[in-house]
């Protein structure tokens, strides 16, 4: 999992956001990451780490995430009085005005077994969604997740390797802050193992060694330098293979013009003129 560090109010800027968490269960841990408002995510967030503490299965922590996140919505709701009678367009203003002053998405990461599983919710849809059509999701502005998605698939595939897969992640999302302004670096990456990887791995007092690992920014700095360096080759031999193969076919296309225009005309469907009697 990777996010970006920046919270944006109004003109005012910070880039020291935490948005990727660990989440510990009863049998492991998990990760949970945020994108939208902070303080509102930072406190639901709070509330799912109290509930599933004790937990031993973690295909349970998404339904937390939905009952936490369906008392913030109820809590907002009290505010405008009782919901009972509210109409159809009373609960579309109501998601309206959350998704404008309070809406967050978060996103889950887990390992049921040996299956790494996703999950992502978020206050205006308060329904998990656990992702199965794909190898990744992403979560937050809808434009920079558009890029996102596109260099994420492009860029991997299912049962890659995890190191190659958070790289991937690191190089997608930095991509995209430099496209839109309400991202901001530093990146912070992070990752779990699956449970066989650290049953065993035990230190002298015989409790469990941390089962997740936190890339340092200079290893998250070092990914970025190398996709730049690798793009700016890619970029200017893909430039030069284009402009020689557009070359080649403007040639010809012009050389059978000059011999031929009727027949070039004729295959681009331009019907020859009568002469007026």
């Amino acid at each position: 999992m990777a996010g970006d560090s920046q919270t944006t109010d109004g003109v005012f800027k910070t880039r020291d956001a935490v948005k990727i968490r660990v989440l510990k269960y009863a049998e492991g841990e998990a990760l949970i990451g945020q994108a939208g408002y902070v303080s509102i995510s930072k406190h639901a967030i709070s509330l799912i780490q109290e509930r599933v503490i004790k937990l031993k299965d973690p295909n349970l922590i998404p339904r937390v995430a939905r009952e936490v996140i369906a008392e913030i919505r109820s809590k907002e709701a009290a505010t405008y009085g009782k919901t009972d009678s509210w109409s159809e367009d009373t609960w579309r203003r109501f998601n309206a005005n959350l998704k404008t002053n309070h809406d967050f998405d978060l996103m889950i990461a887990f390992y049921d077994n040996d299956k790494p599983r996703l999950c992502t919710i978020s206050l205006v849809q308060p329904w998990p969604n656990l992702v199965e059509d794909f190898h990744y999701a992403t979560i937050g502005l809808s434009e920079a997740r558009t890029l996102a998605e596109y260099l994420l698939g492009e860029l991997s595939r299912p049962g890659v390797d995890g190191n190659i897969g958070i790289a991937t992640a690191i190089y997608s999302l930095e991509k995209s802050i430099k496209s839109f302004e309400f991202c901001g670096l530093p990146i912070k990456a992070a990752w779990i193992e699956p449970k066989h990887h650290w049953d065993d791995a035990l230190n002298k007092r015989g409790l469990r060694i941390t089962r997740h690992k936190l890339l340092q920014n200079e290893e998250i700095d070092e990914i970025i330098k190398l996709g730049s360096k690798i793009d700016d080759r890619i970029k200017k031999q893909r430039i030069k293979l284009l402009q020689n193969a557009f070359r080649k076919a403007m040639d010809k296309f012009l050389t059978e013009y000059t011999k031929s225009p009727e027949d070039v005309q004729e295959k681009l469907g331009v019907k020859k003129s009568k002469k007026s009697s």
